[in-house]
């Protein structure tokens, strides 16, 4: 233990055998000289200022490091790396920064724990990494300020009162098995050099700032807004998973964008304010509450034309046609379904518009329907009707951002067409003979004209239609020949004369022989 200062100009001072700790008030200096060495593997702890020069070496193998001064505080390790480092700064007000040294950055292969005081790597824009994790006690003055490049592993955790402020560079975390958890903010400040960068989960108890300029990337991992009253703030940046699980309301302060999905929990809020919150082609769930403002969730929806259970592509004249639109947005509370408007047009003419039910409070599935069938077209009257073959559109515009979903399907009229074949008649008798037959003319009248050819409404046919009207023709045809072969016209049979008897042969020859003799 010293009362004062440490300082090494040859040497090894070795705390690493017997593992010892050591306990510094007024300073630590290793001289520049190779021969000016340190070596430790437990706790150190030191006020004062420190300074590793250039060719001197410190190493840690294992241990904390415990800065614990009462004022302002320059560190310099030389970019040689610590292992734990714990800042544990009482200074009053301003006077409890841990100043980075210029040209030394922190390495550590520990964790980094925050209880009080600034770690200040402004001043001099040094960067930091940090292996298992940085942690920012529940205190107002454990802050961290960085204008310069951070790559941490591990669970990251600021809490309540402590806060983190990024005014440039990148923070990167580089593992995907932890978390960061901040209980306090996230601000980023206005410069393009101040971005974060993860693809790991991060949990935030308060709000999150990124002012103009800087930026946040997430390839992956969810982040979850759990405070109370909170404002959300991303500068448009692109994140992956959101979930507001606030237990009051969480506040755009800025337009939003997500990938992959964004869930409202239940008895969560999320306030779009004056804002657009863009969740095009993402996984859309809300059981809490959406309220708007003037501001927009901007989600796709998709339109299909159904049977009632999967996408048709044709229907006839005579059947129930089923819309089906998918948009999660269209029921802004998770609490109770809800309905929306469709918009069914033919080809003919006519438009019918239609209500949409929800299939269930948080589906974001509605389904509705309407009959068809074959006449002159009028709108609004509950049928979708049309005299001929046609293209029927389904269309839905999003009532919260005005995106357009629509689908097609043909729309086919049968029309059944009368014979035009009169009925086949029996033929009169000549003479009028009444045993000719109940269908003869009486004489002195004449037959009445054939009733004249029926021609339907001329339509234009699908090729298929008009191959099966070709077999009825046919088949029609074939019936009438039939018919005619089966009820042929009676003619007057000729007055029947007796034939005249004929002399046996054989008798005559009897006779004349008889004479002979």
């Amino acid at each position: 233990n010293l009362s004062g200062a440490l300082t090494i100009t040859l040497g090894n001072l070795d705390l690493t055998t017997n593992t010892e700790t050591m306990v510094v008030d007024r300073g630590i200096t290793l001289a520049d000289a190779a021969e000016a060495t340190l070596t430790t593997n437990s706790n150190v702890t030191a006020s004062g200022t420190i300074t590793v020069n250039n060719a001197a070496t410190i190493t840690v193998s294992a241990g904390t490091w415990i800065l614990n001064d009462d004022s302002d505080q320059t560190v310099d390790f030389d970019g040689q790396s610590l292992y734990g480092l714990t800042i544990n700064n009482t200074g009053a007000g301003t006077n409890d920064d841990i100043v980075i040294a210029a040209d030394s950055q922190l390495n550590l292969s520990g964790a980094l724990t925050i209880t009080l005081g600034n770690l200040d790597l402004t001043t001099n824009t040094e960067t930091m990494v940090v292996d298992r994790g940085i942690t920012l006690a529940d205190a107002a003055q454990a802050t961290l300020t960085t204008n310069s490049n951070v790559t941490a592993s591990g669970t990251i955790t600021v809490n309540d009162a402590a806060t983190i402020t990024v005014s440039a560079g990148t923070w990167t975390l580089t593992t995907n098995t932890e978390t960061m958890v901040v209980d306090a903010g996230i601000t980023l400040a206005a410069a393009a050099q101040a971005t974060l960068t993860t693809n790991t989960d991060v949990t935030a108890s308060g709000s999150i700032t990124t002012n103009a300029d800087a930026s946040i990337t997430v390839t992956a991992g969810t982040w979850t807004l759990n405070g109370h009253s909170q404002n959300f703030d991303t500068n448009n940046s692109l994140l992956y998973s959101v979930v507001v699980a606030s237990s009051a309301t969480t506040t755009l302060t800025s337009d939003a964008r997500v990938s992959n999905s964004l869930q409202i929990n239940t008895g969560s809020t999320l306030s779009l304010s004056t804002f657009r919150f863009h969740a095009t082609g993402a996984t859309l769930l809300n059981f809490g509450t959406v309220t708007e403002g003037t501001g927009k969730l901007v989600h796709s929806g998709a339109t299909l034309i159904t049977d009632g259970s999967t996408e048709k592509t044709s229907f006839n004249s005579t059947d129930t046609v089923h819309v089906q639109v998918t948009d999660p947005d269209g029921n802004l509370s998770g609490t109770a379904g809800n309905t929306i408007s469709a918009t069914l047009t033919l080809t003919g003419g006519d438009s019918e518009t239609i209500t949409l039910t929800e299939t269930t409070n948080t589906s974001g599935i509605f389904k509705g329907s309407i009959p068809t069938r074959t006449q002159n077209g009028s709108a609004g009257n509950g049928h979708l009707e049309t005299t001929s073959n046609g293209t029927i559109t389904a269309t839905f515009t999003d009532a919260q951002d005005g995106l357009v979903a629509t689908d097609t399907a043909s729309f086919v009229v049968f029309l059944t067409s009368p014979s035009t074949s009169p009925s086949p008649s029996p033929s009169p008798s000549p003479g009028g003979s009444g045993r000719s037959g109940g269908g003869s003319l009486k004489k002195g009248t004449t037959a009445p004209p054939p009733p004249p050819s029926v021609k339907p409404t001329p339509t234009k046919l699908t090729p298929k239609q008009e191959t099966l009207k070709k077999k009825v023709n046919a088949l029609e045809k074939r019936k009438q020949e039939a018919l005619k072969k089966v009820t042929p016209a009676k003619k007057a049979s000729p007055a029947k004369k007796t034939p005249a008897k004929k002399t046996s042969k054989t008798t005559s020859k009897a006779k004349a022989s008889s004479k002979k003799k």
